[in-house]
């Protein structure tokens, strides 16, 4: 319609890396780290998503995990979407669909931030927390691009595969 110039886009699935494709030299990142009080111990995102299943930790194993962490006097939080979430039936502190500007504000007050791979522990980078990421499948690459190329700011990510609750525990508590 009048204009010869071709647009050229870029169309991929984000866990597929490109690798040609470099998101540091054409993305520009805003840091939500504030200097704060530590009120939490762990703020956690149980993830419960229809987007990669395999991933969700049952009920179950997210109630054992929250009661293993309060008997060993963490102080935890819970962040995400309550459609996103696992909910679980503890006395803790819950940010389920709460503005941004408050879950940033829990991720800062916290130690370190918990959960498998999603949207919270991305968020939790940009507010350069140090992360307890994990995937229950093989992992499909998922360690690289969270302590590097979903990592602008170099935060600490222990990234596990396939974790104990007990690993995630010892992780949390040497905080």
């Amino acid at each position: 319609m009048g204009n010869d110039k071709e647009i050229e886009l870029h169309v991929f699935d984000s866990r597929e890396t490109i690798p040609y494709w470099n998101h540091q030299e054409f993305a520009e990142y805003k840091s939500y780290k504030k200097k704060t009080k530590k009120k939490y111990d762990a703020v956690l995102h149980l993830r419960n998503m229809g987007h990669r299943a395999e991933d969700n930790d049952g009920a179950e194993w997210n109630t054992k995990l929250i009661k293993r962490l309060l008997s060993e006097g963490q102080k935890v939080a819970l962040i995400g979407t309550s459609k996103g979430s696992c909910d679980v039936d503890f006395p803790v502190d819950k940010f389920y669909d709460k503005p941004l500007s408050e879950v940033i504000d829990v991720i800062n007050q916290s130690k370190v931030v918990v959960g498998q791979s999603s949207g919270p522990m991305h968020l939790a980078a940009l507010c350069e927390a140090e992360t307890i990421v994990w995937s229950n499948t093989k992992g499909d690459g998922l360690q690289d691009r969270y302590t590097a190329t979903w990592n602008p700011f170099g935060n600490t990510v222990n990234y596990l595969v396939k974790p104990s609750i007990s690993d995630i525990v010892k992780l949390v508590k040497c905080r």
